[in-house]
């Protein structure tokens, strides 16, 4: 499979949109302030913000969208992201997470990246294990992991890694 990583623009408002009008996207999407999409495309400093695209039938179609978010007093940065409802349920997530892990780690290869999910959302949960991040806290619905290139340098990433080029 072939697959492209690229940085957010405001051109992407309509992909945002369209993932912000699914009330399962919503209910799933963990620490994320959907109110302001403009913001979501918008250059802030502190955030790297990507577009994950598919090619195919010598078409590119945006699959996911993800967020790395620097936080100074901690020195970490908080991953957050979402896949389109139309590819809900067909594996794409796990290959948006090695991707953009793998792009991340090639810029930032000291950097400890931390993410959370909802208790109820058992995909997401399943896939950052997956990708080799380890759970650190559990509060009253979520799930707080972290992961380093250590971690994420697991069998499991480098045999998804085997499937999949990046263009």
């Amino acid at each position: 499979m072939l697959f492209n990583i690229r940085n957010t623009t405001p051109n992407d408002i309509g992909f945002y949109q369209y993932c912000f009008e699914n009330s399962e996207f919503h209910w799933n999407l963990f620490g994320y302030n959907y109110r302001d999409i403009k913001k979501s495309v918008s250059y802030e400093k502190r955030y790297l913000k990507y577009i994950i695209s598919i090619l195919g039938n010598k078409q590119q179609k945006d699959i996911a969208f993800t967020h790395f978010c620097y936080e100074d007093i901690s020195q970490e940065y908080w991953f957050s992201g979402g896949i389109s409802p139309q590819f809900f349920n067909s594996g794409m997530g796990i290959y948006v997470g090695v991707i953009v892990l793998k792009y991340f780690f090639k810029l930032f290869s000291s950097a400890i990246v931390k993410a959370g999910t909802y208790k109820h959302n058992k995909r997401s949960t399943k896939m950052l294990l997956a990708l080799g991040f380890q759970i650190i806290e559990i509060r009253d619905n979520e799930i707080i992991m972290q992961i380093t290139l250590q971690l994420f340098n697991n069998e499991f990433v480098n045999r998804v890694l085997k499937r999949i080029e990046i263009f």
